[in-house]
């Protein structure tokens, strides 16, 4: 029965990661599943993806906070219309400083339901939050720079 329930949930997982169209989104599933929720910062160029893949994007939301006496903003992204970062973000801030630059970024990897996705896509996270729950695996923070802590709590 068991060997059973795990060759299903590996044929699932299978179907899942065909669906992720880069190697960062591969890195971000694995570290959610053997990372043990530790925080995961992006690397240099990475997040330079991200603020490229940023430009010219409405906001969700914005916020804003201070460090040090400096006010930054954040910009609450939508990244399911780009195909490196879609099943690794879904929404994101991005956080930029008085002058505009981009300084930071801040996510939660989790497999949450959420009233905006497509039912397919809702379908595959329901899947995954099953298998977390078989397997432990832990959501985690994925940082980049300055961001506001608030965003990023689970």
């Amino acid at each position: 029965m068991g060997n059973i329930l795990i060759e299903t949930l590996k044929k699932k997982l299978e179907k899942l990661a065909e669906k992720f169209d880069s190697p960062f989104e591969h890195e971000c599933f694995i570290h959610f599943i053997l990372g043990g929720g530790k925080t995961k910062v992006l690397a240099d160029d990475v997040f330079a993806r991200v603020v490229t893949a940023a430009e010219g994007k409405k906001p969700v939301r914005t916020c804003t906070f201070s460090v040090e006496g400096k006010t930054y903003t954040g910009k609450l992204l939508s990244f399911y219309d780009i195909p490196e970062f879609d099943y690794a973000f879904g929404h994101a801030y991005v956080y930029y400083d008085e002058a505009g630059t981009a300084v930071g970024f801040s996510d939660i990897y989790d497999f949450d339901p959420g009233k905006h996705r497509e039912a397919k896509e809702e379908a595959i996270t329901a899947l995954v939050a099953e298998f977390q729950k078989i397997f432990k695996a832990k959501p985690y923070k994925v940082v980049y720079g300055i961001y506001d802590e608030n965003n990023v709590k689970g």
